[in-house]
């Protein structure tokens, strides 16, 4: 038994069920039909608030790089300019 799919998919997807009101399955049910265990997804529960710190890290780095693409890319296209005079 078991769902073909990542376990960070199957995690998010046993968190999902367990929030629902209408959900009669307990964690050990789910991570059996899931076919992962249940430290594993206690682990990736607990790890929610580091998880979600690196993704926001991710995300300043990136606009960073972004910034810096954007700035050399001005640099280039003022270059080029100058070249053509």
């Amino acid at each position: 038994m078991g769902i073909q799919a990542p376990a960070k998919v199957k995690y998010q997807l046993i968190h999902e069920t367990l929030l629902q009101k209408d959900n009669v399955l307990n964690v050990s049910a789910l991570c059996r039909i899931a076919g992962v265990s249940r430290s594993g997804y206690y682990a990736w529960v607990n790890a929610t608030s580091s998880r979600q710190k690196r993704e926001e890290q991710d995300q300043a780095d990136f606009m960073l790089i972004k910034q810096a693409y954007e700035f050399t890319k001005k640099e280039r296209e003022a270059s080029i300019c100058v070249c053509c005079i």
